[in-house]
């Protein structure tokens, strides 16, 4: 049936696909996110998490203390078709990692009249603190938002 509302224990967005799966409808196109007809994958979507997918979002944003952005998008890359929760995870420690390079870029630049030394500090403690509750809440399983980032890959 074309157009029918989802079962009453499924979660919202996602739709039967016609094959015993289910796609998911993000409010503006349908994704290439399938799911078995029991449940969806994404603690915003209702359903449980697996291990993998809470340590590799876990790992999206520690890596960003020792690779910078580059570790972020690598599990970007190879898991944004698998899980959503993790596409969602990494993309936002991916943003957050090229906002710290913009923000430790314009503090090199200020550092000719010395406030970017001040300033270099705040961002590097700053990016530390935030990266670390990013990394136990992804861990938890919770959605977790950088307060100060730039969304340019979602």
């Amino acid at each position: 049936m074309a157009g029918a509302a989802p079962a009453a224990n499924t979660p919202p967005g996602w739709y039967p696909a016609g094959d015993g799966t289910q796609r998911y409808w993000d409010g503006t196109t349908w994704t290439n996110h399938s799911a078995p007809a029991a449940a969806g994958h994404s603690p915003a979507l209702g359903g449980a998490l697996t291990n993998d997918e809470r340590t590799m979002a876990m790992l999206s944003h520690l890596l960003g203390l020792f690779t910078g952005f580059i570790g972020p998008l690598v599990i970007y890359l190879i898991k944004k078709d698998e899980s959503a929760y993790v596409r969602q995870q990494s993309a936002e420690a991916l943003n957050f990692q090229i906002t710290v390079f913009i923000a430790y870029m314009v503090s090199f630049v200020l550092m000719l009249i010395l406030i970017g030394f001040l300033l270099f500090f705040v961002v590097l403690i700053a990016s530390l603190i935030l990266m670390i509750m990013a990394a136990m809440a992804a861990n938890r399983g919770e959605n977790y938002r950088y307060p100060v980032n730039i969304r340019m890959i979602n």
